[in-house]
């Protein structure tokens, strides 16, 4: 857990990055840029930038890099690692994460629709609604597919987080958590055990900050490791944590958040339960999106 180098980019406000599965190539995503830049993590050094820009995702296979709209609009594909362009497409949805085992990727519209779209032959294969088994869908917030691709899990306002099987297009479970914590991400440990909620909120009168570890096979609560004391200036107060990633070998989640007043990434231990600062890092330092790299041995 220390820091042992750094490379510069031309704007400090990367809003995403994606890593190549064999930790090469890191995509990084800048509002002000005119393209998204590609680094060689080996050289510490760009290595291409490709435009127009957009949200990247590698491909599970290491084939591809996908650059697509933050919204409804717009899917382009690259070859790795000559960059070279592929396809391109329209798509009516907001692409949120990709298949681990079949080449789709995934999408929201509303809130209340999901797409599955086939990269391969860039078409969709798929639509269908939310919906709980009384008929009504929930507001999808942020989203993860299952280790295994069977199912959906996606938090939705006030307090729940729901779990969705493709198969039979219909929400089988769901469960709480804190109310008005909504700002975290959704990840799946690499292990398939656990899924992994970052609880956040902000709010003056109620301010949240946990790792919320749901186990993936009961869809039960595991724990929650709490930030307290851990916000800057605020003793009594939580960190709050947002964007997660979690090493391959499941050991650790590391975790930034995305706010006006960004704050120092967090680094959570999950064989002792225990919360920290990522070492080395100057205090002044704030973080807006974090990726695991090569692979993590234990």
């Amino acid at each position: 857990d220390s820091l042992i180098d750094s490379l510069p980019t031309p704007d400090q406000y990367i809003n995403c990055m994606d890593i190549a599965p064999d930790g090469k190539y890191l995509a990084t995503f800048a509002p002000d840029l005119s393209g998204v830049l590609i680094y060689d993590t080996e050289l510490m050094d760009s290595s291409a930038s490709i435009s127009p820009s957009g949200r990247p995702f590698f491909t599970p296979d290491n084939q591809y890099l996908l650059l697509t709209s933050f919204g409804p609009g717009v899917i382009n594909k690259y070859s790795v690692p000559d960059w070279s362009f592929v396809a391109s497409d329209t798509m009516p949805f907001e692409p949120r994460c990709l298949f681990k085992t079949k080449p789709y990727i995934v999408g929201l519209i509303d809130g209340k629709e999901y797409y599955i779209y086939d990269y391969e032959s860039m078409t969709i294969i798929k639509k269908d609604s939310l919906l709980r088994p009384d008929g009504t869908a929930p507001q999808a917030i942020e989203f993860e597919i299952s280790s295994d691709d069977k199912f959906l899990y996606f938090s939705a306002r006030p307090d729940k987080i729901f779990k969705f099987e493709i198969e039979t297009d219909s929400i089988v479970d769901s469960i709480f958590i804190a109310y008005g914590a909504y700002h975290g991400e959704i990840k799946c440990t690499p292990d398939g055990k656990y899924i992994i909620f970052a609880e956040s909120t902000d709010w003056p009168d109620q301010m949240i900050g946990n790792l919320f570890i749901i186990d993936q096979a009961s869809f039960t609560m595991y724990r929650r490791i709490p930030t307290w004391g851990l916000y800057p200036d605020m003793p009594s107060a939580p960190q709050l944590p947002g964007r997660v990633t979690i090493t391959p070998d499941c050991s650790k989640v590391y975790s930034a958040k995305v706010v006006w007043y960004s704050l120092q990434p967090l680094v959570f231990n999950l064989w002792d339960l225990s919360v920290s600062y990522i070492n080395g890092l100057p205090p002044d330092c704030s973080s807006r999106y974090i990726v695991v790299g090569r692979q993590i041995e234990k």
